[in-house]
């Protein structure tokens, strides 16, 4: 009577889901100790392994090979199964752009009337859904966004420029807030930015250059610069043209081309010096004071020749002129016409022997 109660409470679905929770919790137990015991015991487990594979090499090395043709039988079919549902999908998308290509004006109709009757039912609705829209797309989209915004501002700057000044008159106050805000948040950065832009102007003027001069060219200039250059540099030159270009600029001497490679190896060494630190704490101070100080007798001794020679410059220019103010002044007072020059180099006019007796005679 006892056992066949307990078979009948066996049989009940609340002890067979009892058992089997007992089953699970058991093998739970166990597989937890297997693990805890192979963390514990990682040498023993890795002898053993070693062992069993020296002792049956060939059923490993099978065991490995087929393994490796289910992963790639598995990847295979993986991989056809991508390649069918791509070209399922691209055949549904080709699908719907031919539907759209013969159906645009009725896609279009029922777009409207969908947004005007979304519209409609839900103003608030309807305007933050769209900017949601927009949004959306411009983020997947942002390379073209940015590509066509570059274009329009080439084609016509001012429209970007005049909307920038509208809005700070209009928002002066927040502007300069906002660019307070991110100074204070940047310091170091805009300071270190600071100092490489006043050594960068430093070297600049040392070295003599003019100061970066960029301006904004529209979309006309650029045309018309770009064909100009098409002729220039597409032009066909024929060997007189070619070598009447090359009699207007003679050939440097070898004395200017000595002087250029000196000039050129100094500045760069220069500059090595200035821009390497490891060479300058290798040197000694006097050094440094010695080279700054040749460097400085080389700037000081280029800008006297570039002033004596603009002055030259000047001073010809002068004559010059004065030589043709000259020769107007002669031509207004003239009575007759001017009769032709005289002179023979082989008999050169007499000049006053002594300066003391008037005309020497």
């Amino acid at each position: 009577m006892t056992d066949q109660l307990d078979d009948r409470i066996r049989d009940t679905p609340d002890a067979t889901d009892a058992a089997a929770a007992a089953r699970e919790a058991r093998l739970e137990r166990r597989c937890e100790y297997d693990r805890r015991w192979r963390k514990e015991n990682h040498a023993k487990v890795r002898a053993y392994r070693l062992a069993y594979d020296a002792a049956h090499r060939d059923q490993v090395n099978a065991a490995a090979r087929e393994s490796s043709r289910r992963v790639r039988e598995r990847a295979r079919a993986e991989g056809e199964q991508e390649r069918l549902e791509e070209e399922r999908r691209e055949r549904k998308r080709q699908a719907s752009r031919d539907w759209y290509a013969r159906n645009k004006d009725r896609h279009l109709e029922s777009q409207r009337k969908t947004n005007a009757r979304k519209k409609a039912e839900d103003p608030d609705k309807y305007r933050v859904d769209k900017a949601a829209r927009t949004k959306k797309w411009a983020d997947a989209n942002r390379e073209a966004v940015n590509a066509r915004l570059r274009a329009k501002y080439r084609e016509d700057p001012s429209k970007k420029a005049e909307a920038a000044r509208d809005y700070y008159e209009r928002n002066a106050e927040k502007v300069k807030a906002r660019r307070r805000a991110y100074y204070a948040a940047n310091r170091e950065r805009q300071l270190e930015a600071q100092a490489r832009w006043r050594a960068r102007e430093k070297r600049r003027t040392e070295l003599g250059l003019p100061p970066t001069r960029l301006h904004r060219t529209t979309a006309a200039e650029r045309k018309a610069n770009a064909a100009a250059a098409d002729a220039f540099f597409a032009r066909q030159y024929t060997p007189p043209q070619i070598r009447a270009i090359r009699e207007q600029e003679p050939a440097p001497s070898r004395e200017a081309l000595d002087r250029w490679e000196r000039e050129s190896a100094r500045a760069r060494a220069a500059s090595f010096l200035a821009d390497d630190p490891t060479v300058r704490a290798a040197l000694s101070d006097t050094e440094l004071r010695h080279i700054e100080a040749t460097e400085r007798r080389r700037r000081e001794r280029e800008q006297q020749d570039s002033a004596r020679a603009e002055r030259e410059q000047l001073r010809r220019e002068e004559e010059e002129r004065l030589d043709a103010v000259a020769r107007q002044v002669n031509e207004r007072f003239r009575r007759g016409p001017r009769p032709p020059e005289q002179y023979d180099p082989a008999h050169p006019p007499a000049f006053p022997s002594s300066p003391s007796r008037g005309l020497g005679l």
